[in-house]
């Protein structure tokens, strides 16, 4: 392990946990004007477990794909697994009745959102093929940046844009620079 790889895993790991320093009182750091973001340690964990999941991930895509893996392939099987844990979710009748009786307009957007995320997902495989993880890992780095930029285009009054969130998404994209550099 060299140092950068070192210090880019640290702020990869950094970064989401700046969701839990706490705000200093009188300062109104937001750059929204919607109330206080609900943050839960369920949620959050979540999000350290998803982050470091998402952030590892591209090393096992390109060692899938350079054993004779297709692109297509890779994405079918992602999806396929990823749909078998949802459906064990639905065990849950909570959960399953939360679906079932889902907004038209609702499932709608979860449809359209999902076909863009598995076509996203499509080209990053490719990408991971075609190039060396050197190149394709910190394009895909940049996720965060790009997320946080829609989010406060279209989700402003949803979202909370606290400073800690903001500086936790550049240092994700720092931290992933400097281990793959």
């Amino acid at each position: 392990m060299t140092v950068n790889t070192a210090i880019g895993s640290a702020l990869i790991v950094i970064g989401p946990a700046a969701l839990f320093w706490p705000e200093r009182k009188g300062s109104n750091k937001t750059l929204t004007h919607s109330s206080k973001p609900r943050l839960s340690r369920k949620g959050i964990t979540a999000a350290l477990l998803t982050a470091a999941c998402y952030g590892i991930s591209p090393l096992f895509i390109k060692w899938g794909l350079q054993q004779g893996g297709s692109a297509l392939a890779g994405t079918f099987i992602s999806y396929a697994s990823a749909s078998l844990v949802l459906f064990a979710t639905m065990i849950n009748p909570d959960r399953r009745e939360a679906v079932v009786t889902m907004e038209r307009r609702a499932l709608a957007w979860f449809a359209i959102s999902g076909f863009f995320v598995g076509l996203a997902q499509l080209c990053r495989y490719i990408a991971l093929k075609l190039s060396p993880i050197s190149i394709a890992g910190p394009l895909t780095a940049t996720t965060p940046i790009f997320l946080l930029l829609l989010s406060f285009i279209l989700n402003r009054n949803l979202e909370s844009f606290r400073f800690t969130v903001i500086l936790g998404a550049i240092l994700v994209v720092i931290g992933t620079l400097m281990v793959y550099r």
